[in-house]
């Protein structure tokens, strides 16, 4: 009976100590979230398993790490955004001018460009069906206007003819055009109307049509 009770003495003990531990261990965790806004992510107990501490330190990075992450989503979302919003303005524009050119609306502007020139409107209009519906990207929106080798002298003329067409049109006809059409961004291509007029002014330097660029 005596052996029995000593054991059963010495498991108690064994239990109390360990709960002790236990206690000690949520003490010091507590103790360190209390204090972790004014210091060092760091333990110095001793008494704290390597693992716990272990386990807090990943919690506190991932919580510091989150505004980071939600504020580099955040400019990636507006990044695709303002491109899918720009991303048709070059080809949009092309399109509207072409339009413009073979219409009714261009008559007065082009019988005496024509005249100039030496060239008949119904060739004019020709060369600018042909020219419509490749006028997709900057790079052919810039050799619509561009005299380039290899052209042929009625193609240079044509080229210029089609230019000052372009430029009436961006200057007094394109506000209507962005309003009263079916367009999207409307906004987005109105902020745009001056960087595309410059553009057409000179072809050579259309490399580039981005937003905060002149």
């Amino acid at each position: 009976m005596i052996g029995s009770y000593n054991y059963f003495s010495f498991r108690i003990i064994l239990s109390m100590r360990h709960l002790k531990k236990k206690i000690s261990c949520v003490k010091d965790v507590n103790t360190y979230e209390e204090t972790s806004d004014t210091e060092d992510h760091s333990f110095h107990d001793k008494r704290m398993p390597n693992q716990s501490v272990l386990q807090v330190k990943k919690i506190v990075i991932k919580l510091d790490t989150q505004p980071i992450k939600r504020k580099r989503r955040k400019r990636r979302t507006k990044a695709r955004e303002r491109n899918l919003r720009t991303k048709n303005i070059v080809k949009n524009y092309g399109k509207a001018i072409a339009s413009f050119a073979v219409s009714g609306l261009a008559t007065p502007y082009l019988t005496p460009l024509c005249e100039e020139y030496k060239i008949s409107s119904e060739q004019f209009v020709e060369y600018v069906i042909n020219r419509k519906e490749y006028l997709n990207n900057i790079g052919s929106f810039r050799s619509a206007f561009l005299a380039e080798e290899g052209d042929s002298d009625l193609e240079v003329i044509f080229k210029k003819v089609f230019q000052q067409i372009a430029i009436i049109f961006v200057k007094y006809f394109s506000v209507n055009w962005i309003y009263s059409g079916k367009l999207l961004y409307k906004k987005e291509h109105l902020d745009f109307r001056g960087k595309i007029l410059r553009r057409i002014q000179n072809p050579e330097s259309f490399t580039y049509l981005k937003a905060g660029r002149r």
